[in-house]
């Protein structure tokens, strides 16, 4: 396990006659900046938390435009991957679990006239082939009436003011999230399919959650 990490920081930048978004990555390594600009759609927008997974080497963000950016240590823009569920991504999350990119979002079935959670896993990296993981009605998860879905539904609409991602468990299927603006935490077990309350964490909590995960390594004085 390598002790060097990577600093990402993203600006964009409208002084130009094409926007640009400008990566900017810090190595603890060399102890120095790269820079590197990357031009994008005038539409293109940083989703309002970034979602963001470092894997395969690469940094990889939700972007407005119903992809995945992959951005190399050098600050390129090496790649993007489309996600599963086209249309807005405002409420689209990403996340590293059991060693493959997860991908969450809520979704209207117009025939069905229901609104599901879906959650989907990158099985193919190379060939960006999701695999659709698991799906369950966003009324329950959320604990709201079944009436949720409306014709033209919009989910930044619905959602903005009552629903927060918080993580993907590392090791199992498991998603957290917040609900209301008293932020409870809440678990839903993908396997049982089983919600649970964990914690009321306060209105003045903020939006933004950094999940810890302890890494153990070995003490070579152990091994005598």
């Amino acid at each position: 396990m390598s002790p060097h990490f990577y600093v990402f920081e993203f600006l964009r930048d409208y002084g130009h006659l094409a926007p640009l978004v400008i990566g900017e990555v810090y190595s603890s390594e060399t102890g120095g900046w790269v820079r590197k600009e990357n031009e994008v759609d005038n539409d293109f927008r940083f989703p309002h938390r970034l979602p963001a997974v470092f894997f395969n080497g690469c940094m990889h963000y939700l972007t407005n435009k119903a992809s995945i950016a992959v951005v190399d240590t050098g600050g390129k823009a090496c790649q993007y991957i489309p996600v599963p569920v086209p249309g807005e991504q405002e409420f689209g999350f990403i996340q590293l679990s059991q060693g493959r990119l997860h991908y969450a979002n809520f979704e209207a079935d117009h025939e069905d006239e229901v609104v599901r959670l879906v959650v989907y896993v990158l099985e193919d990296y190379d060939r960006q082939r999701w695999t659709l993981k698991h799906t369950a009605e966003a009324p329950y998860i959320l604990g709201w009436p079944s009436g949720l879905y409306e014709p033209g539904w919009n989910n930044s609409i619905n959602l903005a003011e009552e629903f927060e991602w918080v993580a993907v468990h590392p090791d199992c299927n498991m998603i957290f999230y917040t609900l209301e603006s008293d932020k409870i935490l809440m678990s839903y077990d993908m396997d049982r399919r089983q919600v649970q309350e964990i914690f009321t964490l306060g209105a003045d909590t903020r939006e933004t959650y950094l999940p810890y995960v302890p890494l153990f390594s070995e003490l070579q004085a152990l091994h005598i």
